[in-house]
């Protein structure tokens, strides 16, 4: 952990937060969802479009986190949602949503990356006993207390060391010794997800143990 740099947003929706239930599985219904402009951020960051909804105009508070994201490439992120004692992990829809204005309930969507995040889902869940266990209702819509987002929808110590799970170091130019911006790291032969390194050449990947063979492409500028 001593090499675990942590980043802590008390809340995104201080209006809504004002207006929680605390202490409950399910909070009072609709209580706290909407920010000031009664709009809920839940469904505000940007995503694939669904056929027939309106036009999204972003709220100021999603806003500003995209612009929190863009500026800070972080390794491993959590965020906690009021409403149900369970992990959710994504996807949390499908691709033919874009063109299909009803997709069949209980049907998971997974990412190239599914492994590593039900492990991460799993390992939260494990650490908190009414949502590994069950609360009240949610014995049997929650199975060990986790979800993948598509079946669903129609942080703890342990959680932040899983950030250093996985591969991660510095790409650098052989000739100069600097560090390589914007390269392209992936992992060869599958279809997880690449990553690019920062400013400082640095990259990382969560990756559950194994045997993997990293592929390193140079970002190519044209003048």
């Amino acid at each position: 952990m001593s090499n675990t740099r942590i980043h802590l947003m008390p809340t995104l929706n201080p209006d809504g937060f004002q207006k929680a239930d605390e202490g409950h599985c399910v909070g009072q219904a609709g209580a706290g969802r909407g920010n000031a402009a009664n709009q809920d951020l839940n469904r505000d960051f940007p995503g694939r479009p669904r056929m027939g909804q309106p036009p999204r105009v972003e709220q100021p508070e999603t806003r500003a986190l995209r612009k929190w994201m863009n500026s800070t490439q972080f390794v491993l992120s959590a965020s906690i949602f009021g409403g149900e004692m369970v992990v959710s992990y994504p996807f949390d829809s499908h691709p033919e949503e874009i063109t299909v204005d009803f997709v069949e309930e209980g049907v998971e969507s997974e990412t190239p990356d599914n492994d590593v995040f039900r492990h991460l889902a799993m390992t939260y869940a494990r650490l908190n006993h009414n949502m590994a266990f069950g609360c009240n209702h949610n014995k049997q819509r929650f199975p060990q207390g986790i979800v993948n987002g598509a079946f669903w929808f129609p942080t703890s110590v342990k959680l932040i060391g899983e950030s250093q799970r996985g591969v991660k170091g510095t790409v650098r130019d052989k000739m100069t010794g600097r560090p390589v911006v914007g390269a392209t790291v992936s992992i060869q032969d599958t279809n997880r997800s690449s990553t690019q390194t920062t400013p400082e050449g640095y990259y990382w990947k969560l990756l559950l143990p194994g045997k993997y063979i990293l592929k390193v492409r140079p970002l190519i500028c044209f003048s």
